[in-house]
Order: structure tokens, then sequence, then C-alpha cells
């Protein structure tokens, strides 16, 4: 029998060729010993895998190998499987637990300061709102005892007036100029001030007005004459305190006259409550 020899060679030549390329391709298996006693790092800190089948391992050749699933879990890279290939996208590394750590603690000492500041603002406010309602306290009791006499009724003025006149009757003045000076007192009230307007029993002589005159001309006497009459509107005060016994911070003033009439006004004195002072002016007699 005859065979074509073109097809036998052909035959063999496809033959050896397959031979060659199974014998040249590399084994897809191997047999190799696991060893799982390794430890993994992650950012500097130890990390413990739960997950048994994504246990990082070394082999008997001296490699080792990280699961890419566990790198998922831990944030590292995200995987995907398609079409029979893994694909891994890096993930940027966060801080590490003690960096994390330490901003903590920044931000807590931040919070404590500012937890500080609000304390001491709210103990301050605390001790104005104390002293505001003090000063609103001591307000409303200057109020409740008479501040002014604003509230007083037409008819309860004319009261009070009527006893502010019957104290100061007997008032006397006494100073360099003359002694026991006798005065006839008229009163009169407004919302905050008493005012009071003095004179004489009859109209001074023409002496007298000389010798008032003389003394104001002269600076030793007119200091002394100062005095006495700052001490005249002491003892006024005096003698009013029991009357206005119920009312504060109430001015007084004091008109006196050289003449029965009212026309001539020689000493104007003052006594301000919110100063809680006396001022005596003087003017010539006529």
């Amino acid at each position: 029998m005859k065979y074509n020899k073109k097809i036998v060679a052909g035959i063999l030549s496809a033959s050896l060729c397959a031979g060659s390329f199974a014998f040249a391709a590399p084994a897809m298996t191997r047999n190799i010993g696991v060893n799982y006693n390794l430890k993994l790092k992650v950012n500097g800190q130890d990390y413990t895998v739960t997950d048994e089948n994504q246990r990082p391992f070394k082999t008997s050749d001296g490699r080792s190998y990280v699961s890419v699933a566990s790198l998922n879990s831990m944030g590292i890279a995200t995987s995907t499987y398609a079409d029979n290939t893994v694909t891994i996208k890096n993930v940027a590394s966060g801080p590490s637990s003690t960096e994390v750590q330490s901003q903590l603690n920044a931000v807590i000492a931040q919070n404590n300061g500012l937890m500080t500041t609000n304390n001491n603002l709210m103990t301050e406010n605390a001790k104005l709102k104390a002293e505001l309602e003090t000063l609103k306290g001591s307000s409303s009791s200057s109020d409740n005892t008479g501040d002014a006499f604003e509230d007083l009724r037409s008819s309860d003025k004319r009261e009070l007036v009527s006893d502010i006149e019957s104290d100061l009757r007997s008032i006397r003045a006494d100073s360099i100029f003359q002694r026991s000076q006798r005065f006839i007192v008229s009163a009169s009230i407004d919302d905050d001030s008493v005012s009071l307007e003095l004179t004489p029993d009859v109209d001074w002589t023409a002496a007298e007005i000389k010798d008032w005159n003389d003394i104001l001309d002269d600076n030793n006497d007119y200091d002394d004459l100062e005095e006495d009459f700052e001490d005249f509107v002491q003892d006024v005060l005096d003698e009013l305190k029991d009357t206005l016994d119920d009312y504060k911070g109430y001015d007084v003033k004091i008109e006196i006259h050289s003449d029965k009439d009212a026309k001539n006004l020689v000493v104007d004195a003052e006594y301000r409550s919110s100063k809680d002072k006396i001022y005596v002016d003087f003017n010539d007699a006529k």
C-alpha cells in the first residue's frame, strides 16, 4: 500500500508542533507549604484579620501573601472581580490611630478652654446681674420711701407744708451779723425739693443794712458769715429730718430776705442731696 508522502509529512509536522506547545507551557498549579503565623501592621498599627479565609500567610518558598479582600476590609484598597480579572484601586491612607488620638486630644483641650471661658463669663454675668438687682432694690427702696414728692396729692402736700412751717417757727440764726435772728417761714413743695422763704418781722433798719453790707465787704467777716449760715442751713435740715423722715433724696432751698415783703434777697442757700453739700451765697442789703 502506498501513502501520499506529502500528507504524511503534514501530519507529522502538526504532531510535533502540538507536542512542543504542551511541554513548553508553565504549570498552572503546584504544591507549596503555607504558614499562617504572620503578623500584619497597617499604618504602623497591629491589625488582626478576623476572617479565617483572608488571613495573611507566608509560603515555603519565602513569599508573603495578603488577601485582596482583606485589603478592601482594611480600607487600603478596593478590589473588583470580573471576566476572570481582579482589579485593585488604591485608597488614600488616612491618619494613624496615634495621629487621630492626638487630633482628638487637641480638640478636647480647645473645647475645655472654651468651656472654662464660658464658665468665667457666666460667673461674671451672674455677678453683674446680682449688682444690678442690688441697684434696682436700692432704687426701689428709695422710691418706696418717697425719694421725691411727685406722688403726693395736693392735700398731702398742703399738710406737709403746714408741718414744716410749724417745725421751723422757732428757728433762729446766730451769726456775726445778729444773734438769735428770727424769721417768719413760708414753705412750698415741688416734685423733689422743699423751698423755704424766710422774712423778718419788720424790715431791717438802715443801721442793720449798713452792718450787713460792711460784713460782706470784709473778707474775713465774709468767711465767718458764710460759715455761720452753713451751720444755720444744717440746723434747718435737722429740724426737717423728723417731719420728712419718710422721704429721701430731696433738696432744700432757702431764701432769706431783709424785708417782710420778700423783695430784697440777702441770703441764697441750698442743700443738694445728690452731693450731700450745702451752698451759701450773699447779696447786698438795700
